[in-house]
């Protein structure tokens, strides 16, 4: 005799399919800001390298002329892949100002992220003999606005930034 077996049909029941809902409801929970988070320090790294590449072009062009310059067509043509602009510091984009004495001897470029933040870098060519931002020693020091912006600054002075600087360039472009 031919056994025949009944076939129902088969599924999760409720209950499972509610736990399955509350476990991947904690999952994006914990993965969502940590993904916004990732995101804002990949835009602020956009900025950071601007800075870099920017703070290159300065000191070439500072080894020719032994001045530092805030003509964004002589930057262009040292570095063209920076967005030089001289009447604002848009998203990516990088804007000087320079100080010191001697006159040109201290440079300050500014970039906003597209997180808002706006970061600085200076470089000090020789030790000064007033302060510039709290600073008279030669080197590079970076720094932070405190404030997040919506429309980047139009305008840089060489104590954009909050005039904050530090040589230690975690600490200056802290972001927590």
């Amino acid at each position: 005799m031919e056994r025949i077996s009944k076939r129902g049909q088969e599924g999760f029941t409720i209950p499972e399919l509610l736990v399955v809902i509350v476990i991947i409801g904690i999952l994006l929970a914990i993965a969502i800001p940590s993904f916004l988070g990732a995101r804002k320090d990949g835009q602020d790294s956009q900025a950071h390298g601007a800075l870099r590449a920017g703070l290159a072009a300065e000191r070439t062009r500072y080894v020719d002329y032994q001045t530092y310059t805030t003509d964004a067509t002589a930057l262009r043509a040292i570095e063209p892949n920076v967005v030089w602009d001289t009447t604002d510091a848009k998203v990516q984009g990088v804007m000087v100002a320079t100080a010191g004495v001697p006159a040109g001897s201290v440079v300050v470029l500014v970039s906003t992220a597209s997180s808002g933040r706006m970061f600085c870098i200076m470089n000090v060519a020789t030790d000064q003999t007033a302060a510039v931002n709290g600073v008279t020693q030669a080197g590079t020091y970076y720094s932070k606005a405190t404030a997040t912006y919506t429309t980047p600054p139009t305008t840089v002075t060489a104590s954009s930034c909050d005039g904050t600087y530090s040589r230690d360039q975690a600490a200056g472009w802290a972001t927590s």
